[in-house]
């Protein structure tokens, strides 16, 4: 029977850390040197923002770049693929910050709740 394989804690890879502080700035809750220091001495202190992130898919901020490309293609099914794509990042985007600003400022736990489940 193969072993169970674990990954390492996503704060133990740099990649991972990076990755991670980037959406934290983009969700305004690194907004000094000082906080971006803080976070980078001690990811682990940040695990509870990254599960959230984890819970709530991964959400990153809609990208600009899919709204050039919708407009360079003019009227069609490749432009309204793009601009619907771009809409639905920015609603998960903003569902994910709204839900990170509130768990910052309750300090309580707070779950990703999708079509009335918490996964």
């Amino acid at each position: 029977m193969p072993e169970p394989t674990t990954a390492p804690a996503w704060h133990i890879q740099h990649a991972q850390v990076l990755d991670f502080g980037r959406i934290l700035s983009a969700a305004d809750t690194l907004t000094s040197a000082a906080d971006v220091l803080d976070y980078l001495t001690t990811p682990d202190a940040f695990t509870r923002e990254h599960d959230l992130w984890t819970q709530a898919g991964r959400p990153r901020p809609p990208c600009v770049d899919d709204l050039t490309e919708a407009r360079t293609l003019g009227p069609g099914p490749a432009a309204a693929a793009l601009w619907s794509r771009h809409r639905a990042a920015g609603i998960a985007w903003r569902a994910f910050c709204d839900l990170l600003d509130e768990s910052a400022h309750t300090g309580r736990p707070l779950h990703v709740v999708v079509d009335g489940l918490a996964p």
